[in-house]
């Protein structure tokens, strides 16, 4: 920050001689030498300081600790927001109102006093006003306000948490399943079917800013096996490392009940690193109600997504009443909104939060920072005993049943050969076809690999009946297929000896025995004017 020099250098005489006044210090200036040398000098020694401070009161003391919180410095128009306005003022107006000696916010009184300094400074928005503590003064205060508790959110009763949803590494078994889903040809929307609500785009994203997906959404080999073979903890902190440090990936697209028209000037990676901010600086292993949480923040940080202009400028839409939400008033409807999908749909999937129910209430109302936070937010990776589970159950009607705790690696084989069917609990549910076995050749997999895999990882003893038909489509291709076709009978052995003589003929499959042939689904019509000709009526008989 600059220093206290710096800050008021520019100001006018008139303004300077305020500043000393409200410091005592009005008879210590020499009114012909540099005055703001002369105050910086005088107001930087640390006893005073710390004796203004305590004079200060309750809600100037509250500012600047708050402003302590956030580095010493903050956007201009939100200190304004929360602390009330600063009159602009030439000198002429100052000397006729004196808003030293009669300031109306608190925002004057601090700035009236050099506590706090006015300027703009290039940030991750781009160029911003900004409120900010001079440095002597930062560096003074520092011990007296940073650490004020009452600059947390309230905090919860644990015995208030009626049930603890503990956050999980599932998402690394997610990845594997659209991992094992984008080699197997799948479709985004087949796909979607067998993950979470909004799994799919969030999977894409997450894989491709870890390197595992091309630029063009294609698996590497070679980095599917890699991610794939390694420890849950390294996998899961690889996806939130991700996560962090995606600056495409916007929130805001997974947000259901809220539409967001036209261009706006947004930046989602900004956004969520304010929001992981404002969680590492909470104390661990302390419950907090969540929506207390959004209000603390719309007080303290509540430009994460829009500032100044933006709160009225953005087109937002909410989908069921089918009107434009704007204005800072609003900001639980947009902000509040986003923070609800931060928490459910990306910190806790993550690994970053805990969420907590109350009594009699079905939704998460609560949250703390996980075991896992620390590590997932510097990056170092999660290390923690994993269960392991070494086979999976092979049924004889050839349903594969894998624990959720079976290697990825191979589970990953397992699919890429097998039907899908839905997954329930811990267990994925895969069953063995022909059409899965074609699917599989395509991907350049040979039944081989899948024998041998039954033969190492399926529990024992494995159905004898599964191997016999494996080995043998493997030696002579399909020998049974079940085809839809429709039955022709007739009375007697001469009607269906003139049929196959006559333009009938054709859509005849196969003759069974005497009186009855195996025709063509689609042929019916057809055969019907051929018998007609033979001067014969026919039937065709409704499915059964």
């Amino acid at each position: 920050m600059p220093t206290l020099l710096e800050t008021i250098s520019e100001y006018d005489n008139d303004l300077l001689l305020m500043i000393a006044e409200g410091w005592g210090m009005d008879l210590e200036i020499a009114p012909h030498q540099d005055l703001a040398k002369q105050l910086s000098a005088l107001v930087s020694r640390g006893e005073l300081v710390a004796e203004m401070v305590s004079a200060l009161g309750g809600a100037p003391r509250q500012a600047l600790a708050n402003l302590m919180m956030q580095e010493g410095k903050i956007a201009w128009d939100q200190f304004e927001r929360d602390y009330g306005e600063m009159r602009e003022m030439g000198a002429g107006r100052r000397d006729r109102e004196r808003p030293d000696r009669s300031p109306v916010s608190v925002t004057e009184m601090l700035f009236y006093k050099a506590f706090i300094g006015r300027a703009f400074f290039e940030t991750k928005q781009g160029l911003r006003e900004l409120a900010f503590i001079p440095d002597e003064f930062y560096q003074i205060l520092e011990p007296f306000l940073k650490q004020s508790e009452s600059l947390l959110p309230p905090f919860i009763d644990d015995q208030k948490v009626a049930k603890v949803l503990l956050t999980n590494d599932f998402l690394v078994d997610d990845a594997c399943t659209y991992l094992a889903g984008m080699r197997s040809n799948f479709s985004e929307d087949k796909l979607s079917g067998y993950l979470p609500q909004n799994a799919v785009p969030l999977l894409k994203s997450l894989l491709m800013g870890a390197g595992i997906l091309s630029g063009d959404g294609k698996p590497s080999a070679e980095k599917v096996k890699e991610f794939l073979k390694s420890s849950r903890g390294f996998a899961l902190t690889r996806l939130a490392q991700s996560w962090i440090s995606d600056p495409v990936l916007d929130e805001l697209k997974f947000i259901d009940t809220l539409e967001f028209e036209g261009t706006r000037k947004s930046n989602p990676k900004f956004s969520r690193s304010l929001v992981l901010e404002m969680i590492n600086f909470l104390p661990d292993d302390q419950w907090f109600d969540i929506n207390a949480f959004f209000l603390w923040v719309q007080k303290n940080h509540p430009d994460l997504l829009r500032s100044g202009g933006e709160y009225d400028a953005w087109f937002v839409k909410d989908k069921a009443a089918g009107i434009y939400i704007n204005g800072f008033e609003n900001w639980l409807l947009v902000e509040g909104i986003y923070l609800r999908t931060m928490f459910l749909k990306f910190l806790f999937r993550l690994g970053f939060v805990d969420l907590g129910k109350s009594k009699g209430n079905s939704e998460p109302v609560f949250f703390r920072k996980s075991k896992w936070f620390k590590n997932l937010y510097s990056g170092q990776t999660l290390e923690y005993p994993a269960i392991n589970k070494s086979f999976f159950d092979l049924e004889k009607s050839g349903e594969i049943i894998v624990d959720r705790y079976f290697p990825r690696e191979t589970r990953y084989q397992i699919a890429r050969c097998c039907d899908w069917n839905i997954n329930r609990g811990h267990k994925f549910f895969y069953s063995l076809s022909l059409g899965a076995l074609r699917n599989m050749e395509k991907q350049g997999l040979k039944v081989a690999i899948l024998i041998a895999l039954i033969k190492r990882y399926a529990k024992k003893p494995v159905p004898q009946n599964i191997l016999d038909a494996l080995v043998g489509w493997e030696a002579k291709g399909e020998e049974a297929t079940f085809f839809k076709s429709l039955l022709l009978t007739v009375q007697s052995e001469q009607v269906l000896e003139r049929l196959i003589a006559s333009s009938g003929k054709k859509y005849i499959l196969s003759r069974l025995n005497s009186t009855t042939a195996v025709v063509e689904p689609a042929s019916a019509p057809f055969i019907r004017a051929a018998l007609l000709e033979m001067g014969i009526l026919a039937e065709i008989k409704p499915d059964i």
